[in-house]
């Protein structure tokens, strides 16, 4: 089914990627091309960040919304950080978190 909020759930120790595909939910639309894809990336960084990236959504469907709120929760040695990530629209977002080791 669909929600209208999306949390990702990051361990950013390493650089990782997949795609986050969306339909209607409800119908075979998907087979005639009825689908959205948005690209999801972490990428660790040499200044002792990461960097989460939700990016460019390409496709749609019956009923997609203009954006989503989108939450992302980085799993840290030192605890949970959630970060708001607002209403991601077809541009997408792109959001650094020090990895604090304390």
């Amino acid at each position: 089914g669909w929600n209208e909020e999306v949390i990702f759930e990051v361990w950013p120790s390493a650089a990782g990627a997949f795609t986050l595909h969306e339909d209607d939910g409800v119908s075979l639309d998907y087979r005639k091309g009825g689908f959205a894809r948005t690209p999801v990336s972490v990428r660790p960084n040499a200044d002792g960040t990461a960097t989460f990236t939700v990016g460019r959504r390409t496709g749609s469907f019956a009923g997609m919304p203009k954006d989503r709120r989108m939450k992302v929760r980085f799993h840290l040695p030192t605890g949970v950080v959630e970060k708001d990530l607002g209403a991601v629209g077809e541009a997408g977002v792109s959001v650094a978190m020090p990895l604090e080791c304390k």
